[in-house]
């Protein structure tokens, strides 16, 4: 009797290692799965944070792979390409994807009108458990805690999350310490005046490093132009470009040198390898945008922070991807 309440007591305390795991997701939907050996991101934001966890569980990826993305992230080279999972543009492979025969397929990301109709339709037509976790920049510590529980790496998880946790705080620190905000004109386009407004997550690590975004909230919401007049109008403190040819156009035009942005040399580029500190994709890469623009706009309330240190340790936990000194100032050239 003694022994097989010993067996009973056993097989109760290793199930849970091998049974099902129970998660809740954002939605509140609850799901049940088997076993998280093979994993499917939705998209770009929920394939990175995954990758940053646990590159091994990617048993696919949603986008096309170029030069520099393989050179950061080896361990996706040769995967599956399965494409949009869902939206106007979807062009899921769904034969493919069930072929790979993932546990459950995760989704990261802002909570959208339908979003739960969206997974439930794509979990019938897959016959996958699909999760859904939110996530938005200053919400990030959250979201890899939670992703974390599901995939098992609760370890990884924390390291992350503090990192994330300390970037954010120290952005806070230094807006609340400055009083007056330091005012931004942001651009991602070979076009200069292409740009998009402040609440857009193109935006969201200008604020959350105490930055003031020169287009209000009340410019068109999915981006749009402005005139050089504006500018002038807004009269930007610094200006900071993704492309390279926006950068030397900007430096170098004689119209743009009256704006006091210009005329102070307050113009820098957007570090964007392998990709955006500021903008796309809306993922875990513009944490260390946080970082960078605090430093850049406020170096007198941050000299303990060493930009350059924290964007090799940036590369190392979320990338698993030592940088070179080399590698380093090509990144950050025209930057600081």
């Amino acid at each position: 009797m003694k022994k097989i309440a010993v067996f009973v007591l056993l097989v109760l305390l290793i199930s849970p290692l091998f049974g099902d795991v129970t998660f809740t997701d954002s939605l509140g939907r609850v799901r049940t799965i088997k076993k998280v050996e093979r994993v499917i991101a939705a998209g770009r934001p929920a394939e990175m944070m995954i990758a940053a966890l646990n590159p091994e569980l990617l048993v696919g990826i949603t986008y096309q792979m170029t030069e520099t993305t393989e050179k950061f992230f080896p361990y996706m080279k040769g995967l599956p390409l399965f494409g949009k999972f869902y939206g106007a543009k979807s062009n899921l492979n769904r034969e493919a994807l069930i072929m790979a025969d993932p546990d459950v397929i995760i989704d990261i990301g802002e909570i959208k009108d339908g979003i739960s109709e969206d997974l439930d339709r794509l979990e019938k037509e897959t016959g996958i458990p699909v999760v859904f976790i939110e996530s938005y920049l200053e919400n990030t510590p959250t979201a890899l805690r939670k992703l974390s529980t599901l995939l098992g790496t609760e370890e990884k998880g924390e390291v992350l999350a503090s990192f994330a946790e300390e970037t954010i705080a120290r952005g806070k620190r230094t807006r609340e310490s400055v009083g007056k905000e330091k005012s931004i004109y942001y651009s991602p386009s070979e076009d200069v005046l292409l740009t998009y407004p402040a609440g857009s997550f193109h935006t969201e690590s200008i604020k959350l490093a105490g930055g003031k975004n020169v287009i209000d909230g009340k410019f068109q919401e999915g981006g749009g132009k402005v005139t050089l007049e504006e500018l002038f109008m807004l009269s930007p403190e610094y200006i900071i470009l993704s492309n390279e040819n926006a950068y030397e156009m900007v430096k170098s035009d004689k119209k743009w040198a009256l704006l006091d942005a210009v005329s102070s040399n307050h113009v820098y580029k957007i570090p964007s390898v392998p990709y955006s500190f500021v903008d796309a994709p809306p993922a875990l890469n513009r944490l260390i945008g946080i970082d960078w623009l605090s430093k850049l706009l406020y170096p007198e309330e941050n000299k303990d922070l060493d930009v350059k240190e924290r964007v090799r340790e940036f590369y190392r936990l979320f990338y698993n991807y030592d940088l070179s000194g080399e590698e380093l100032d090509e990144i950050l050239e025209d930057s600081l």
